[in-house]
């Protein structure tokens, strides 16, 4: 799990940023332990601007087995928390209120032995506003945290009202066309979305020179895929997938509990 995070008070999950600027966790939070570990009046990373958090392959955590994470946002809630410990537990803390860069990577992440032929990578991207520069960023991030040189699929999540406007394909075709650059230069095999309407998706597909193959849809919002939709799906080769992700899978009071946590509440809530 990779999840980079654009602007230490914004919010961001797995390989794209929100940029909304988050709110101090309150008083009764169960996130809000900072008074226990450090003064509140200290920022521990003033200067940073990037945080990159990288997890490794979570499947084999002890922790992980012992409590299986309820939803995927407390399955990254717990993996965000783990490997911060991990990384403070060797971290120079005095370096750190220079870095505009903040890097963390679980110390006891393991490479991968299988060759590049035995594995299938598939990239989620979660949107959560329109910078297209922190999209880039991420999906960039994304190839060098893994150490390939391509992806076999993307799939875009797009939020259901960005800038409060009813999603339209106008919002997703700035997007789409950076992912078409991708596939153009043979560093993403495919595309898909997420969570689409049968409208929107079939305006994105006739616009689209790369068509999306994979539609994948949440079953606690659609319990039953429309027949219209696998009707469209039938005649053009595209895969109708289910998943049980929120679309705002990291709430911004979750990133900051978990920021005030392990450096201070004034890095959860102060830009640099």
């Amino acid at each position: 799990m990779l999840v980079v995070i654009q602007q230490i008070y914004h919010q961001s999950i797995q390989y794209s940023c929100n940029t909304a600027k988050c709110h101090r966790p309150s008083a009764n939070s169960k996130y809000n332990k900072t008074e226990l570990n450090m003064s509140v009046s200290e920022e521990r990373i003033p200067m940073a601007e990037i945080m990159t958090i990288d997890t490794g392959n979570i499947i084999n955590w002890a922790n992980m087995k012992r409590k299986v994470p309820s939803s995927s946002t407390d399955e990254i809630r717990v993996s965000l928390d783990t490997t911060l410990n991990a990384c403070q537990r060797e971290a120079d803390l005095d370096r750190l209120r220079d870095l505009r860069l903040v890097e963390c990577c679980h110390p006891q992440t393991i490479p991968v032995h299988e060759t590049r032929e035995e594995q299938k990578i598939t990239v989620k991207a979660f949107v959560f506003n329109l910078d297209l520069q922190v999209f880039t960023e991420a999906i960039e991030k994304s190839l060098k945290q893994l150490s390939v040189t391509m992806i076999d699929t993307v799939l875009l999540t797009m939020p259901d009202e960005p800038d409060n406007e009813t999603l339209t394909v106008e919002h997703i075709k700035p997007f789409w066309e950076i992912l078409e650059g991708y596939v153009s230069q043979g560093t993403i095999g495919s595309l898909g979305v997420c969570d689409m309407d049968l409208p929107v998706f079939v305006e994105l597909f006739d616009w689209a020179k790369v068509k999306p193959i994979i539609n994948q849809l949440n079953l606690a919002t659609c319990c039953v895929i429309p027949p219209e939709m696998k009707e469209f799906a039938k005649h053009n080769n595209v895969q109708l997938l289910t998943h049980a992700d929120p679309r705002n899978v990291l709430p911004s009071e979750v990133f900051q509990g978990i920021v005030a946590d392990h450096f201070s509440s004034l890095d959860a809530t102060s830009p640099p």
